[in-house]
């Protein structure tokens, strides 16, 4: 018999969950203002404004990355940087190496 452990509504068993789980702590009673710059809605909640929503949007990133980069995590520094969408592709140089060690420990 298998049993799969990451399997939906078995959230404690999942390796992944749990290592999430010290960050979506950090969220908790955080406010994230959607109209930091203004608002990008209409009076029925549709966008109007796309520029001033990805502003937003990316003031709400920036902060996210600045709470969860003050973060240790089983011993660990978190490292989190907002990225804009439109440079979201990483050219190889900008990648970080990690040890062989490391690599057998967590991959």
């Amino acid at each position: 018999m298998i049993i799969a452990t990451n399997a939906p509504g078995r959230s404690a068993f999942n390796r992944v969950e749990r290592q999430m789980a010290p960050l979506s702590r950090q969220l908790a009673g955080l406010i994230l203002p959607h109209e930091h710059y203004g608002t990008h809605l209409n009076g029925d909640g549709k966008t109007v404004d796309e520029e001033l929503e990805k502003s937003s949007f990316g003031f709400a990133g920036r902060m996210l990355s600045e709470v969860w980069s003050g973060m240790v995590v089983h011993g660990h520094p978190v490292v989190s940087e907002y990225v804009e969408p439109d440079k979201s592709e990483l050219p190889v140089c900008d990648l970080r190496s990690v040890s062989a060690n490391w690599r057998t420990s967590h991959v």
